[in-house]
């Protein structure tokens, strides 16, 4: 489990860890607790909580294209790279 494990850094750090980060996760199950959507986006499963219930799932980009709760987050500028 992995609580807001980039919050602190700059974007050249959050990238070089979420990179070891998901060499690490590979034929595992981790969660990621995270409102930076960069570090989620590609991974194999999101979950989308609202109100303390879960909303949607799926991948990143399923769930843009389904117009949700995540898109619009993605769509208004939420996605920080």
């Amino acid at each position: 489990m992995l609580d807001e494990p980039t919050s602190a850094l700059d974007p050249a750090t959050e990238a070089a860890i979420m990179e070891t980060i998901s060499e690490l996760m590979r034929g595992r199950t981790t969660l990621i607790a995270t409102h930076r959507l960069a570090a989620i986006h590609d991974v194999d499963q999101i979950i989308v909580l609202e109100r303390g219930r879960i909303v949607e799932h799926g991948r990143g980009p399923e769930l843009v294209a389904r117009g949700g709760v995540y898109a619009q987050l993605y769509r208004a500028g939420k996605f920080q790279t």
